[in-house]
């Protein structure tokens, strides 16, 4: 889906149009070519509302205009630009909008000046819903402040799924929502699913990473993070705090990153929540994995989103696709290196013997996102794994592959 603009320039000559005090054209003169527009990435967060008020989204660091009406929807329209209320209390400014919130089409792409994030409903008026989608991309944005992120309301709908999967500027899908327990033979149904959706969207180039559940159930069975064209996510409790295990969510992950964080979670200003679960472990990778994205794209000078199924193009040709960056990141995450310490109620000590077997590939961050990022560039050598962990991590592909590949 691409914008295209005509531009019909009319000459007429009548007598007396003319400003007498406008300046005489210059021979030669030109106008100025425009800036290009910078490298972006964008990650959709499919989720229940969002709470734009709260200042953690205002930032100076703001999306270029460029880059803006590049993000097109399906009639070929940018994103409609919303100068919020920025007086009073949330209520007050609610209140001052609702003009805005009670007239939210769905389908159609709004931007809050000032913030780095867009939003699209199918099915509620974007703000109303819960605080949850509040809570995942402001995750998003504490691992890549410069990434573009767009709340897609619709938990679980298949319309909100497909329109990430779909949309050509998207790059990232952030889902942190699942079946309890889930089993591959409930997506094998006929119609849409969840899994469904992500394999479209992988087959799109995009890269979806979904959430385990919240509960030691194999991640490899759910539909959010089972199926190998998904990158699935569990929780810890990082090193430098607990080197642990989150024992209540999802087993056999591919990563794990912080279960517990505090973050913008409620309709109000400026505060924030301790909350806990791999619905917020799950966007801090998404994030992580689009800071190295990023980093490749700057560096590539690629300022368009997936072209040809490639997240990444460079000057000599050469492609970066979500394998690629995958990949990179198998071999970046670490294990906790410290000596198995756990003082967090109902979690578990890492296994320093083995400790893919409780964290996958390892533990995701920021930091783990530009390490990621200089090893795609050739800036580091890709860090080798133990091999153990490697044999290990291929049985546990090679389980999802034969569990999922059969869904279409």
């Amino acid at each position: 889906m691409r914008a295209w603009i005509a531009l019909l320039l009319v000459a007429t000559s009548v007598a007396g149009c003319l400003d007498a005090d406008a300046p005489a054209p210059t021979v030669g003169s030109a106008e100025p070519e425009p800036e290009p527009a910078p490298a972006r990435v964008v990650v959709a967060v499919i989720d229940s509302a969002l709470n734009p008020y709260h200042r953690s989204y205002h930032t100076d660091n703001t999306i270029p205009d460029a880059v803006l009406d590049a993000l097109v929807d399906d009639q070929g329209r940018a994103p409609e630009r919303v100068r919020l209320a920025d007086n009073g209390t949330w209520e007050e400014r609610r209140e001052a909008d609702a003009e805005l919130w009670d007239n939210v089409e769905s389908g159609r792409v709004y931007h809050f000046e000032g913030t780095r994030t867009l939003a699209v409903s199918f099915g509620g008026n974007i703000i109303d819903g819960g605080a949850h989608g509040t809570g995942t991309t402001s995750a998003v944005l504490e691992a890549n402040p410069d990434a573009i992120v767009v709340l897609v309301q619709g938990t679980g709908s298949s319309d909100a799924e497909q329109w990430a999967a779909t949309t050509p500027w998207v790059d990232i899908l952030s889902e942190s929502y699942g079946l309890y327990c889930g089993q591959p033979v409930l997506e094998l149904v006929p119609g849409p699913s969840t899994a469904k959706n992500n394999k479209l969207a992988w087959d799109n180039g995009k890269l979806p990473v979904g959430a385990a559940d919240n509960t030691p159930c194999p991640a490899m069975n759910d539909g959010t993070s089972g199926p190998p064209w998904v990158v699935g996510v569990s929780g810890d409790h990082p090193a430098d705090e607990q080197s642990c295990r989150e024992p209540v969510s999802g087993n056999f992950p591919d990563f794990t990153a912080d279960f517990t964080q505090d973050l913008p979670y409620g309709n109000n200003l400026d505060e924030t929540s301790t909350v806990s679960g791999t619905s917020f472990s799950t966007p801090t990778t998404a994030g992580a994995f689009s800071r190295a994205l990023l980093m490749v794209r700057e560096a590539w000078g690629h300022t368009d989103g997936i072209v040809d199924g490639a997240m990444a193009v460079s000057p000599d040709g050469g492609r970066l696709t979500q394998v690629g960056l995958r990949d990179a990141f198998n071999h970046t995450a670490y294990y906790f290196p410290t000596a198995a310490t756990c003082d967090e109620t109902g979690s578990a000590p890492v296994n320093p013997a083995a400790p893919w077997v409780q964290m996958g590939w390892g533990h995701v961050d920021a930091s783990v996102g530009e390490h990621a990022g200089r090893v795609l560039l050739g800036e580091e050598p890709a860090p080798e794994r133990p091999a153990e962990a490697v044999t290990y991590m291929e049985g546990v592909y090679a389980y999802r592959q034969q569990a999922w590949n059969n869904v279409t």
